[in-house]
Parts: structure tokens; C-alpha cells; sequence
């Protein structure tokens, strides 16, 4: 995009507004935003962490959150900032799939699909950041490559709330 997207306007309000109202309508919290320039992103409102792996992509974005939390929480919904549609259409079946799995031997993802998986938008148990991590430091940088690394369970929703913003052609659409 060859600017931020976290800021880049949807209908009148910054993609990354739209996917924290969407998080916090879903009862998820606290928020925070990983990455990105401080200043700008404060006119967001949210907790800023910083990226520990500044543009390497959203494999690194996924094991800062899950280190941010550490052990305050088990489980972190991750959402990537360029998905202006996100709703409850999406996030309650993963919350619910979260609030269910087994004990035994839970999940390290619960990951949507609509057609293919969208680990950018996916509940990560904090346990799956060594393996990630792993993955990471033999190249990886992708989520869907990193996925085989860990235990994934899939939770089928509508597509449309998961339209994400790549390019200027599809913000302007």
C-alpha cells in the first residue's frame, strides 16, 4: 500500500477502528495494537505495543501479542488491521470455539475459514508462540506456513466480514 493501513479510511473511519469496535462489540479485551507509528496511532485510542519483529511481517505480529500477554491470559484473539468488515458474524464462533475446546488437548489456533483459512484473523492459545517462534527463526514469515507448526482447529464463517484491504485498487472498491 506503501503507507500505513491501520489508518487508511473505510467508509469514513480508519480499518483499524473499525476491527477494535468490532473486538470490543465481542466482548474482547483489553485491546491493544501492535506496531505502527505511536503518534499516529493514538488517535486510536488503544494500547500500543511495540512489534519485536518491525516489518517482517504478521508471523511477528501474532508472537509479540502472545508475548505481550504472557501469562495474564491463555488464549488471545488476534485480528489483523485491514479488515474494515470484521463482525460478530466471525468472532463469536471463534469466542465460542475458545470457550469449548477441550482441556485435554486444546488447540493452539482456532482459526476461520470461508473458502481458505484466515489465521490473521484467529484465537491463539499463548502456548503456540515457541513453536511460531521456531517457525520464525527458520524463515517463516507467514501465518499459513506457520500454521503446520501448531495444533488448529477450524471454525467455518461467512466470508464477506473477512475482506481484507491489500491494495489501492481494493481500498477504492
Amino acid at each position: 500500500m506503501g503507507r500505513d493501513k491501520a489508518l487508511l479510511e473505510v467508509d469514513g473511519r480508519p480499518m483499524a477502528r473499525s476491527v477494535l469496535d468490532a473486538l470490543a462489540a465481542a466482548g474482547v479485551g483489553p485491546l491493544f495494537v501492535v506496531g505502527g507509528d505511536a503518534r499516529r496511532l493514538a488517535a486510536l485510542g488503544a494500547a500500543l505495543v511495540a512489534d519485536r519483529f518491525p516489518g517482517e511481517g504478521p508471523l511477528g505480529g501474532v508472537i509479540t501479542a502472545l508475548h505481550h500477554v504472557g501469562e495474564a491470559a491463555p488464549l488471545v484473539l488476534v485480528a489483523a488491521c485491514d479488515l474494515p468488515d470484521l463482525d460478530r458474524t466471525v468472532l463469536d464462533p471463534l469466542l465460542e470455539a475458545a470457550r469449548s475446546t477441550a482441556a485435554a488437548d486444546p488447540p493452539q489456533a482456532i482459526v476461520p475459514r470461508a473458502g481458505r483459512l484466515h489465521p490473521a484473523c484467529a484465537v491463539w492459545a499463548v502456548s503456540a508462540a515457541p513453536p511460531l517462534r521456531t517457525a520464525y527463526d527458520a524463515g517463516e514469515r507467514s501465518l499459513h506456513g506457520a500454521l503446520v507448526r501448531v495444533r488448529v482447529e477450524i471454525v467455518d464463517v461467512p466470508a464477506a466480514p473477512l475482506r481484507n484491504i491489500n491494495t489501492p485498487e481494493q481500498l477504492a472498491r
